[in-house]
């Protein structure tokens, strides 16, 4: 979990925002007006902002793209910065057109906000750009309840404003994680103020609810010196007791990720029968899960590999010697068939035919 890389989603959103937000002129008489909306005088954009909506019609747009999410916290300063969760960066407003561009460490990107007449919304249209690809969104922002006249930190940054999900909190232990060098074994403990630490070294971390493709899962970006450099996506299972899914760093594909399970120190994965977790050790069946991959069947019905932020489920009828087992898969229906175990070892039949063979962990 040590690898550096941005939140390009968090990112794109403030940086886009950001930049349509501030203005640049002392000139406040010339703002022009477009129906409802006016151009941003410097004083309305400042302080705190939340997306409320987000939306494109671009052909190349992708739910698991980075870009803006609703939820997400931004903040204006008047010395034409601005931070969302642990980033920060500049940005410049143009009153009249409402033109902005923005400019952090990681990127920048370019956009039209508009602020409201009383002040308390924005909405504009935002290109991000990541890995080579641009797709446009509309995107709509409502005044957040702030600290001060600038939304800002007073010296001290507030990092629980980024805590928008809170299943993240608590101590846990890392089972795997596939980095290098891994942190496997480390204690990681996440506050509610935002602020954690894993093996013994100090981060802020932000989260939020992702809900994309049905799934509700926990999205969250880790910080080291205000700079970004985790992000993931993660399911809370087993009870409450083990979080699981993956991670990533600055450029990758979504195929380079990593994987990231931690469980509570005190949480016992369950046995007897199919439960607990297995690893695959032989694949017959085409389009199947691929070797080596480890499979958590838990007392909640729930069936997951680990490292994949999915879940889904099962059923069984059965003794420590095998049974009937059917997975039942959100996308591709029920895969019925039988399972036969022996000395930690587990062979499941569909149609009589051998599809996986597991080991037990």
């Amino acid at each position: 979990m040590k690898k550096v890389f941005q939140w390009l989603s968090a990112l794109a959103l403030m940086v886009m925002c950001t930049c349509a937000f501030v203005a640049c002129s002392d000139d406040d008489d010339n703002n022009s007006s477009d129906g409802n909306w006016t151009a941003s005088k410097n004083a309305k954009i400042l302080g705190t902002w939340e997306i409320s909506s987000v939306s494109s019609d671009d052909p190349d747009f992708d739910p698991y793209r980075p870009g803006p999410e609703m939820g997400q916290i931004i903040s204006f300063k008047s010395d034409g910065t601005f931070t969302q969760g642990g980033e920060s960066g500049t940005f410049k407003y143009n009153n009249e057109t409402g033109a902005f561009s923005i400019t952090s460490k990681h990127m920048s990107s370019k956009g039209t906000v508009r602020v409201s007449e009383n002040g308390e919304s924005m909405v504009g249209t935002i290109d991000v750009t990541s890995d080579g690809v641009t797709v446009t969104y509309t995107v709509e922002f409502e005044k957040a309840a702030s600290g001060g006249d600038e939304g800002g930190d007073g010296g001290d940054t507030d990092w629980s404003e980024g805590i928008l999900d809170t299943r993240m909190i608590g101590t846990w232990t890392i089972t795997v994680d596939e980095d290098v060098p891994s942190a496997k074994g480390q204690t990681a403990t996440f506050n509610a103020n935002g602020t954690c630490t894993i093996g013994g070294h100090s981060y802020t971390y932000s989260t939020q609810t992702d809900t994309n493709k049905g799934e509700d899962r926990i999205k969250f970006t880790l910080y080291l010196d205000g700079e970004a450099v985790n992000e993931g996506r993660l399911v809370l299972v087993c009870g409450g007791g083990v979080l699981n899914g993956e991670y990533w760093t600055p450029g990758q594909k979504q195929d380079r990720n990593m994987a990231l399970v931690m469980k509570k120190p005190n949480y016992t994965y369950p046995s007897g029968g199919v439960k607990g977790r297995w690893k695959i050790t032989t694949v017959y069946m085409n389009d199947g899960p691929s070797v080596g991959e480890v499979i958590v069947f838990n007392s909640e019905g729930e069936m997951y590999t680990e490292g994949d932020a999915h879940v889904n489920h099962y059923t069984y009828s059965g003794n420590d010697s095998g049974g009937t087992l059917n997975i039942e898969l959100d996308k591709d229906g029920d895969i019925p068939g039988t399972l036969t175990i022996s000395n930690g070892r587990a062979t499941f039949e569909v149609g009589g035919q051998p599809a996986i063979v597991l080991q037990k962990q």
